[in-house]
């Protein structure tokens, strides 16, 4: 998608390449990502936006929890 959008400008390319190897890119429609319940055992493809996977999925959420009880931690050792 990216490859693609900047094949006319050589410069782009080299700049993105500098970042990213521009070669591993992949077109998002040529990938799927699955959420894993081990609860339930279920297997489920996650909903994508705009060739992003959704963040609403459990590890996302998972890490904003922690991300937040962080911050918490945080403000707490800045009273020390």
């Amino acid at each position: 998608m990216l490859k693609e959008k900047a094949a006319s400008n050589s410069d782009v390319l080299e700049q993105i390449n500098a970042v990213y190897p521009i070669d591993s890119s992949m077109n998002p429609t040529d990938i799927a990502i699955y959420e894993l319940d081990e609860g339930d055992g279920s297997i489920s493809l996650l909903k994508t936006y705009q060739g992003l996977p959704s963040d609403d999925n459990f590890l996302n959420n998972m890490l904003e929890e922690a991300n937040e009880t962080f911050v918490e931690l945080l403000e707490i050792q800045q009273t020390l």
